[in-house]
């Protein structure tokens, strides 16, 4: 079963090298078209410990809100991302910004193999959270 699973985790991985930006594996996280989410907060480091929050001008779907945030996963992992989340790496925290400038490409691959949505939920007032693992 592990096989399977690593397998999982190595093919989601590549297609995302592949084309050079984060996703996730959407996996049985349902989108239903319905513009409810109005904010999404959203793990910036691997273990949880720093999120980020966007609000949107007008509401909008689940995919498009996390879309936006594998938009945003996608960009550059630059010295001052480093900073923030440096406390927070995978069994590495004692890793200099060269070291994690050479493994790192965009802001998401310091999440590890957090990419698998697990749940995603829109509470009343809008604001999607969802649960990531590995």
């Amino acid at each position: 079963m592990a096989d399977a699973k690593d397998h999982k985790v190595q093919t989601a991985m590549a297609k995302c090298v592949n084309t050079r930006q984060f996703c996730y594996h959407r996996g049985d996280v349902k989108c239903d078209g319905i513009k409810k989410v109005k904010t999404v907060k959203y793990d910036i480091s691997r273990y949880g410990k720093h999120t980020e929050c966007h609000t949107f001008d007008s509401l909008v779907t689940l995919s498009e809100a996390i879309t936006y945030v594998e938009i945003v996963l996608s960009e550059p992992f630059t010295e001052a991302h480093y900073e923030v989340i440096k406390d927070d790496f995978f069994a590495k925290q004692s890793w200099t910004w060269e070291n994690a400038h050479a493994e790192f490409r965009c802001r998401g691959d310091a999440l590890g193999d957090c990419i698998f949505l697990e749940s995603a939920t829109v509470s009343k007032d809008g604001v999607l959270t969802f649960e990531v693992g590995s």
